[in-house]
């Protein structure tokens, strides 16, 4: 038996009998390529299956009709359509439809990527006037209005590299000290990699006020900074250094070591 296509769908369909099941199953294990096509067929099948219902366009309808037509003219003069004709028809029903499951995959792709594009656009123009207001907010003299600033960044899903950089910048310049806690628990919110492990330690080995030394020592042990216990034993051996400072010092270097 000559294997090909038609005989892989019959065989499919459950239309061969016994005897030439056993062949085509014979020559499938015999053939890697064989059972290839048979995989791809019965993907296709699954495929078919599993679509909505299609409501084919008028001009695709008319088509259809011509087809059918032409195919009625293969049939014998007592009416009985010829087997060739009969597998033609079936080869192009499945191409068809092959090419329609193609056709709606692709569809639901650009689809999928068209809303990822906006998704991005939408993050970007969000990020990019949170930074606007950011600014303008960062440059008053209130401290409060600095604070709303700050707290606008957490607000967002995620923030670009300049964003993070007014938190650092904040941490170590900013006059007000909540103004210096908050910038230290929305950076911590973002990023948690080795630039802002510098930073924070940075940070710590400047700071004065005990309430930000304590802050900063918490953000360190959250992140598992690495390389701060040098700082610590600093801020421990400092006599001017606050006793709960010294404390939580000493905490963190446990925590960390």
């Amino acid at each position: 038996m000559n294997i090909g296509e038609e005989i892989l769908i019959d065989y499919l369909s459950g239309e061969l009998d016994a005897g030439q099941r056993l062949e085509v199953e014979k020559a499938l294990e015999q053939s890697e390529s064989l059972r290839t096509e048979l995989a791809f067929l019965k993907a296709l099948r699954g495929d078919i299956e599993e679509l909505p219902p299609y409501q084919p366009s008028s001009q695709l309808e008319a088509g259809f009709k011509v087809m059918l037509e032409k195919e009625k003219q293969g049939l014998s003069p007592h009416g009985e359509a010829k087997v060739v004709q009969f597998k033609k028809w079936r080869r192009r029903i499945i191409s068809v439809a092959a090419i329609l499951v193609i056709g709606i995959l692709t569809g639901l792709l650009i689809q999928n990527n068209r809303m990822q594009r906006n998704q991005i656009a939408a993050i970007q123009a969000e990020l990019e006037a949170t930074r606007e207001q950011m600014n303008t907010l960062l440059s008053d003299n209130s401290t409060a209005k600095r604070i709303q600033a700050v707290n606008m960044s957490m607000e967002l899903p995620k923030a670009d590299q300049e964003i993070i950089d007014r938190l650092v910048e904040l941490i170590h310049k900013d006059e007000s000290a909540n103004v210096r806690l908050t910038a230290i628990e929305a950076l911590i919110q973002f990023d948690q990699g080795p630039n802002i492990q510098r930073a924070l330690t940075s940070a710590l080995r400047m700071e004065t006020k005990p309430v930000v030394q304590i802050a900063l020592i918490h953000a360190l042990i959250k992140i598992k900074a690495e390389g701060v216990l040098p700082v610590l034993d600093e801020l421990i051996e400092k006599e001017e250094t606050f006793d709960k400072v010294k404390d939580e010092a000493r905490l963190a270097e446990f925590k960390l070591s």
